[in-house]
């Protein structure tokens, strides 16, 4: 069972990786498809396209190589589902989105990628909720790395939101 759970944590903690990379090089895209659900003004959505990418991508790569896998799934289980409530909320208004902003091509939004999120969210679990040893800190280092990386991808694609907008 551990082997399918290590396999499992590394094609969700990929598919993170594609889906953020999809998003870091095209803030503006982004930012239009959060806007585009109607649930936020537009400071709120600059800031959302800036973090969300760089979460995803770094989130998904240190869940693949099993750096930090815990809070990694943690941060992608709460992406997962604030974004599965937005598309319900947009569904349920009955005004879906022409372009989820879920990744490489425009994709409608509807009830099958809120299934998809389901699975990838279920997909998380075993990483959240299996028992792990205490103290284990020899990612440390790799975890604040991933942080700062975060950080500075975050605020590097705010910064070219403001400038072309």
């Amino acid at each position: 069972m551990t082997v399918l759970y290590e396999l499992l944590r590394f094609l969700v903690g990929c598919y993170f990786v594609r889906s953020g990379a999809a998003k870091m090089g095209a803030p503006n895209l982004f930012w239009a498809a959060i806007m585009s659900y109607g649930l936020t003004g537009v400071r709120e959505a600059r800031v959302l396209a800036s973090i969300i990418p760089p979460l995803e991508f770094f989130g998904g790569l240190a869940l693949a190589s099993n750096v930090s896998p815990l809070p990694s799934a943690a941060i992608l289980f709460l992406l997962l589902c604030i974004f599965s409530v937005a598309m319900i909320i947009v569904l349920v208004r009955k005004n879906p989105p022409e372009d989820c902003g879920c990744g490489t091509s425009p994709t409608r939004v509807s009830a099958g990628l809120v299934v998809r999120n389901t699975i990838l969210t279920l997909a998380l679990m075993p990483t959240l909720i299996l028992p792990r040893p205490l103290g284990d800190t020899k990612n440390l280092a790799l975890s604040c790395l991933v942080a700062v990386l975060i950080v500075t991808a975050s605020s590097l694609r705010y910064r070219k939101l403001i400038k072309t907008r």
